[in-house]
This record gives structure tokens, sequence and C-alpha cells, in this order.
């Protein structure tokens, strides 16, 4: 892998793991989610990198989010699926915002309007998807369960549920719905 801008990328990747122990309190509920500040990182690293040095960036922001301020040590397997779930969402997003015309850093609001939009819903429902759906499988809660928390996730049924999905890190995600 060539690397355009080293010193951006080395930039970008040591604030996104750094900022993943950063942690912003959701006043939205009574559970206590977080939001991890890596994320709007992650996404500044997709507009100026591009989806293939991000992965990069994100996994590293993963790994942090796994074993930097957290509770309890988080299994090998845990990380690995909350690195992989955020390069998979990296490049998926990438390739949304390229599809709907995003060409770099260079271009005008109004030319990455679409594109960022569409790389962000992208972004959003891959990986609350994949995160949804590891909780559905571990916690032995098939089918049904995963349909019910992705509904009650578009909907806003429960906003609970949506904040605690949506509101803290991967490795964190798979500990909060038992």
């Amino acid at each position: 892998m060539q690397f355009d801008k080293p010193l951006l990328f080395l930039a970008l990747l040591f604030l996104s793991s750094a900022s993943a122990a950063l942690k912003v309190q959701l006043p939205l509920t009574t559970s206590g989610s977080t939001l991890s500040v890596s994320y709007a990182v992650d996404f500044a690293s997709l507009l100026l990198l591009g989806p293939h040095e991000t992965m990069l960036v994100a996994a590293g922001s993963a790994y942090s989010q796994c074993h930097l301020n957290s509770k309890d040590r988080n299994p090998l397997h845990r990380t690995l699926f909350s690195m992989a779930a955020l390069v998979i969402t990296v490049q998926a997003a990438g390739l949304a915002s390229r599809l709907l015309g995003y060409h770099g850093p260079s271009a005008s609001f109004v030319e990455i309007a679409r594109p960022l939009v569409g790389a962000a819903t992208v972004y959003f429902l891959l990986n609350t998807g994949l995160i949804a759906t590891a909780i559905t499988l571990t916690t032995r809660q098939r089918g049904q369960r995963l349909v019910d928390l992705l509904r009650d996730l578009a909907t806003g049924d429960r906003p609970h549920v949506e904040t605690q999905l949506v509101g803290v890190g991967p490795c964190e995600r798979q500990q909060i719905i038992h």
C-alpha cells in the first residue's frame, strides 16, 4: 500500500486511536451510553485520505476503543470483529461516496453533499447492522430478535436500544444487550 499523504495518515491514525478513549456521555438514556469521538475522525479520514488508508485508521481506532479506558479486558475475537466491522464499513462508505460522485477533498460543498450523505448513510446502516447481527448471534437470540432490534432502531420505538447500539463503541455494544 502506498501512502499519498503519510504525515496526514499518521496524524489521523494517532488522533483516531487517541480519541477512541474519549467517550462523550449521551444524555438520551439512563444507561450511561457513550459515543466515541473517534468516529468523527474516521469519517474525516475517509474524506481526506480515501477508504484504503482509512481502513487502517479505523482498525486502529477500533483496537484502541476495545482496549483503552475499558472496564473489562476484551477477548481477541471481539477486538478482531470490531476492527473488521469498521474496515468493511469504511470500504463500503468509500464505495458509496465514489459511486455518488465524490472526487476528493478539493470538491466544493455542493459537489460533496450527495456523496457525503450517501457515505454517512452506508456507514451508519452497515456498522449498526453488523453490530446488531453480532449481538443477536452472540446472545443466542436468532432471527426475529435481529429483525425486532433493527426495526426498533429504524422506527425509534425503543430509543434506549437505538442509543445503545449507535452510541457506544463496537466492543461495548456487544456487552450491553444480554
